[in-house]
């Protein structure tokens, strides 16, 4: 194996490893970004009807 072929391989295995390193840190960030919205909303006595109706306004309507 030549020296070009080494460098190849080098480059080539760091750039997947710190590929491997962001999609393990951004499934992370999200799935704890989730996990505070859920307790956020289970902690509630009453819902939150003002967060309602910006995030669904007037897609359900009363028969």
């Amino acid at each position: 194996m030549s020296t070009d072929q080494v460098m190849l391989y080098y480059e080539k295995g760091m750039q997947a490893v710190e590929m491997q390193a962001r999609v393990f840190w951004a499934v992370l960030g999200e799935a704890l970004g989730e996990q505070e919205k859920m307790t956020e909303v289970k902690n509630a006595d009453r819902p939150d009807l003002k967060r309602f109706y910006e995030l669904y306004g007037n897609k359900i309507k009363r028969g």
